[in-house]
């Protein structure tokens, strides 16, 4: 699939998309791309990351466990939010191994680790450990109990062995494995028994979609506007979605670029049946000149 970055009536850019969409019953419905080779989920993968925690015995409830799952943008709620998981375990933001950043808030100046837009993983990863009595120091070593705890669950989920490792952007392990395995992986939460562990997370997800991203990032605005969706995003451009029934998709833009991302996302939805009135100006963004819209990103 294509993206055509309209400026004036002229394509400047083009951006060039894998997607891969079932229904239902897990029957591919749309697969554009080598959905079928290893690709770099990034964040996309902090839900089955989440779950390797839960299955190690962490203990978190609604919002807080859609933070574990989020790439947060470092608002108040969230901020205070990891303070509080920290706390709940004894630790304070020191203890985060995660990089000092700059939250994707901007109307936030302060910069530092719990600013990080992965800090609500990290500090469910200590408290996992602590729970355990676990090192807290070494924890995002990949032979550290945890990370193969969590490794475990991804191969368990995706039905595959991961292909490569790496690092993440965090510094946490990074798992690389298909978007087959990824999409079978993300259906397992909706259609899981209403007292699993990945119900639980799925209904802390779409119950709190402002947790898991921000209170205006599109992720939220896709959830918000279809009730019952599991999205999350991850950097490089990668998305992964599961719907209440078990439709479920996962979109790569090769080149990465973000602004591309949710076009595809929403076709990927579309090619599903999921729409809403909502979605319009976030499958044909404007691109701007002057400050006025002067074309728009669109699919070929």
């Amino acid at each position: 699939m294509i993206v055509e970055v309209v400026r004036s009536g002229f394509v400047e850019s083009t951006h060039q998309a894998r997607m891969l969409t079932v229904d239902a019953e897990g029957h591919p419905v749309a697969a554009r791309g080598a959905v079928h080779v290893p690709a770099s989920p990034r964040s996309s993968m902090k839900p089955l990351q989440a779950l390797g925690m839960l299955r190690a015995g962490l203990r978190l409830e609604r919002e807080l466990l859609a933070l574990a799952c989020a790439s947060h943008s470092g608002e108040p709620f969230h901020v205070d939010g990891v303070r509080k998981i920290l706390a709940g375990v004894g630790l304070e933001e020191p203890a985060l191994g995660c990089p000092e950043d700059y939250p994707f808030d901007r109307t936030v100046t302060e910069r530092g680790r719990v600013y990080m837009n992965c800090s609500g993983k990290h500090a469910a990863m200590l408290a996992t450990c602590v729970l355990n009595d676990w090192p807290t120091d070494s924890y995002l070593e990949p032979r550290h109990p945890l990370q193969r705890a969590i490794r475990e669950t991804v191969e368990d989920l995706t039905g595959e062995r991961v292909a490569a490792s790496g690092v993440d952007g965090c510094g946490a392990p990074l798992f690389f494995v298909s978007m087959l395995g990824v999409t079978k992986a993300f259906r397992a939460f909706p259609l899981s028994s209403p007292d699993s562990y990945e119900r639980k997370i799925f209904d802390a997800m779409t119950t709190y979609p402002e947790w898991t991203s921000g209170t205006d990032r599109p992720e939220a605005r896709l959830m918000r506007a279809l009730p019952g969706l599991m999205l999350k995003a991850g950097a490089e451009a990668f998305d992964a979605f599961a719907f209440e029934d078990g439709r479920a998709g996962t979109v790569k833009i090769e080149d990465g670029s973000q602004r591309a991302r949710v076009p595809i996302t929403v076709a990927a939805l579309r090619s599903l049946g999921l729409d809403a009135p909502e979605l319009a100006d976030l499958a044909a963004p404007p691109v701007l000149g002057g400050g006025r819209p002067v074309g728009e990103l669109r699919l070929r």
